[in-house]
C-alpha cells in the first residue's frame, strides 16, 4: 500500500486567476491553482455581490482538469437583485 500526504491546494493571485471579467462575463484560468502535490478533482463557483452576505452558485462540479471556464453570469446577478429587491 502507498500513501501519499499533500497539502491543501494554495489560492492563486486574483489578478492570475481572473483573466478575463466584466459586468456581465467571467473568464476564470483554473490552471493557475497550485495542487500542492495532488491533482485537484473539481471546482465549485460561487458569486458574492458586494453587500450581500450570501454566496450564490455559479456552476458545481468542474472538472478538476480544466484550463478555464467562461460563464455568463449578467443573469444570476439579475435574479439576486430581484430576490433582494421585490
Amino acid at each position: 500500500m502507498c500513501l501519499r500526504v499533500c497539502s491543501a491546494p494554495k489560492v492563486p493571485a486574483q489578478n492570475a486567476i481572473l483573466s478575463e471579467v466584466n459586468s456581465t462575463f467571467v473568464t476564470l484560468a483554473m490552471d493557475t491553482w497550485l495542487s500542492g502535490g495532488c491533482p485537484v478533482e473539481s471546482f465549485d463557483v460561487a458569486l458574492q455581490v458586494i453587500g450581500d452576505a450570501a454566496w450564490h452558485t455559479v456552476e458545481n462540479s468542474i472538472p478538476g482538469n480544466s484550463v478555464s471556464i467562461s460563464r455568463v453570469i449578467s443573469t444570476l446577478i439579475m435574479h439576486i437583485y430581484r430576490q433582494h429587491h421585490t
